[in-house]
């Protein structure tokens, strides 16, 4: 005797508090928050209302295009070919310490992926955050006859030569 489920499914729109009806993706999170990227922001959803991350907040960019966790329950958000992550209600970005110009990365192609760190994708390179290292390797292409070989060279430590976080006030 085999007793059938019921699933609920939950259908949300600008009426019900999202800031556009176009979404890239959802998630959840590790403390069961809904994540949605949206083309006008990062949303968080608590199960009974919506917050909004964009521009205002200190979101450098207002589509978003990726949203993951990393395992320190950070939320990374990439847009527009920048990367920040959101961590307890404020946006936190990787800028140039000398420039003061906030990170970038050839995103054209790129994604968001995890398993215990936080890989940034993209034609030309990947990125990976490492509690907070962040690395760039480069991709190197050489044809031999009718192969290509790709490898990454040796990676170079972004943050703490070169750039810093900083929580948008």
């Amino acid at each position: 005797h085999l007793v059938a489920q019921h699933h609920q499914y939950l259908h949300f729109t600008e009426e019900d508090g999202l800031p556009s009806n176009f979404v890239y993706k959802a998630f959840q999170d590790s403390k069961d928050y809904i994540w949605f990227a949206t083309d006008k922001g990062a949303v968080k959803y608590d199960g009974a209302s919506f917050r909004i991350f964009n521009e205002n907040d200190g979101l450098p960019f207002a589509d978003v295009f990726d949203i993951v966790e990393d395992r320190e329950n950070r939320i990374w958000v990439l847009g527009k070919g920048k990367l920040c992550y959101i961590y307890e209600d404020s946006v936190y970005v990787f800028k140039d310490k000398i420039s003061g110009e906030m990170y970038g990365i050839d995103a054209k192609q790129a994604s968001l992926t995890t398993a215990k760190n936080v890989y940034i994708l993209s034609n030309t390179s990947a990125l990976i955050i490492h509690s907070d290292s962040l690395f760039q390797y480069t991709f190197v292409s050489h044809s031999k006859g009718d192969s290509l070989q790709i490898f990454m060279k040796h990676p170079t430590l972004l943050k703490s030569s070169y750039y810093h976080q900083g929580k948008v006030s």
